[in-house]
């Protein structure tokens, strides 16, 4: 009644899969900190600075225009 060798498979199976969810967690934690954070930054201050002067041309365009 030992362990046979489908119980070894499947326990180097389980811990070469644990291995890579550890490595994905871990890419996943590096884009989240270092990739997602710069991309939120640009898009505020896109919405901040850019969409109102453009809004604003637009405005003084069809105003002249008008």
């Amino acid at each position: 009644m030992g362990i046979s060798l489908d119980d070894l498979h499947n326990k180097n199976n389980m811990r070469h899969f644990a291995l890579l969810i550890r490595k994905a967690k871990n890419i996943d934690i590096h884009f989240w900190s270092m990739g997602f954070w710069p991309i939120v930054v640009i898009v505020l201050l896109v919405i901040i600075f850019i969409l109102p002067a453009y809004w604003s041309v637009i405005n003084l365009i069809s105003c002249e225009g008008g």
